[in-house]
């Protein structure tokens, strides 16, 4: 990687993260720095190294802006995390089975939580409770907003948006064995409590798993990285972690994962072809990739397989979205009821999944996929 700009913020995340003093270019592009910094969710770092580092500072009108941004992250974070108590403090009080997931869980990790933002607030929740998870989402001011073939999303004013799982992992993943049997193995922190929390081991396989399905699916960006930095300090069982990865055939894409994060925030100077590959694909793509990857990934096997996997999903993922779909002779009707929820109510995501089909190309889908599997996915 020789783009100076991500070179140099990778640099001031390796500084927050270590606390290390660093020297970079008296004359860096500022402005440039943000602009990047902002598209993979990490403005915070770039706050913490600018307060830190007053010989190196930038103009006060960017010092001002910084700060303005680092107050409202600091503003996010307080709002998510309070409103995943209140979440955690009415399932306790209706007795709803849950388990918070992603961000809200990784973020305890970090010596710093404002240094890991999140978008949405996650949980898993036992979908036989799906009518009282309804009505205690309503009763806390969230509004329903979509169905899709794992979760449920709701909203609250402009800033909380809450992904309600009920499933850990997609059925149609081929790393969905480790979604099953979650509840008997997560543990409550009480015998009268229904919040739920995995074993550290469990945390960090899921959050690998997480990664390399973004990953393979058009792109994950710098946080991933740091994710797996910061688990990698943890007095995790690394043993067992190395051995569920070979089940998911997940190792080899963890151990580059892992090299890569020693590169950038370590002291690792790993020059291997494919590691270079995989930090241009990260830096350049944003938090969640590229639009243009995620179009070319989905159509790698052809975008005639692709529309039928959209409009015709299997019977496994059909359902998570209707549990009361007991039989596959009724995977037809599940299919239609499908068809007019997406007109009536999710026209945006119809679009969304479509759109590969019109911009995807199959050729460079290809070319992909056989990254993916030099990375370490097969």
């Amino acid at each position: 990687m020789n783009n100076t700009t991500a070179e140099i913020l990778l640099q001031i995340i390796k500084s927050v993260l270590n606390t290390q003093t660093i020297s970079i270019p008296c004359d860096i592009d500022w402005a440039d720095i943000i602009k990047l910094a902002q598209k993979h969710g990490l403005m915070a770092y770039v706050y913490h190294f600018v307060k830190s580092n007053a010989d190196i500072c930038p103009d006060n009108s960017t010092i001002s802006y910084l700060e303005k941004r680092y107050a409202s992250e600091v503003f996010r974070n307080v709002l998510q995390m309070n409103a995943v108590e209140q979440l955690k403090d009415a399932f306790e009080k209706n007795g709803i089975i849950s388990l918070f997931i992603k961000g809200a869980q990784t973020k305890k990790r970090y010596p710093n939580e404002i240094l890991r933002s999140m978008g949405d607030i996650d949980f898993l929740y036992k979908a036989e409770q799906d009518k009282l998870l309804k009505t205690v989402m309503t009763d806390l001011g969230y509004k329903y907003e979509s169905n899709g073939r794992v979760h449920d999303v709701y909203k609250k004013g402009d800033s909380l948006i809450v992904e309600a799982h009920r499933e850990l992992i997609s059925p149609s993943s081929s790393y969905e064995q480790f979604g099953l049997g979650i509840w008997e193995r997560v543990r409550k922190t009480s015998d009268d409590q229904s919040v739920c929390i995995m074993s550290l081991e469990d945390e960090i396989i899921f959050n690998i798993i997480h990664f390399a399905s973004h990953f393979r699916k058009g792109g994950a960006g710098i946080r991933f990285v740091i994710d797996v930095w910061i688990y990698q300090q943890t007095e995790a069982d690394w043993l067992y972690i190395e051995s569920e990865l070979t089940k998911f055939d997940l190792l080899s894409f963890y151990k580059k994962a892992l090299s890569l994060a020693g590169k950038w925030f370590g002291d690792i100077d790993n020059t291997d072809g494919t590691i270079t590959a995989m930090e241009q694909y990260i830096v350049y793509g944003g938090i969640f990739g590229d639009s243009a990857n995620k179009s070319n990934a989905v159509v790698a096997d052809g975008k005639i397989p692709y529309l039928k996997r959209v409009l015709f999903p299997p019977f496994k993922d059909m359902q998570s979205m209707f549990p009361w779909l007991k039989r596959k002779i009724m995977l037809p009707f599940a299919w239609g009821l499908r068809g007019i929820n997406s007109i009536i109510s999710r026209r945006k995501n119809v679009k969304k999944l479509l759109g590969p089909v019109g911009k995807g190309n199959v050729k460079k889908g290809k070319e992909l996929a056989a990254f993916y599997k030099e990375c370490g996915l097969y």
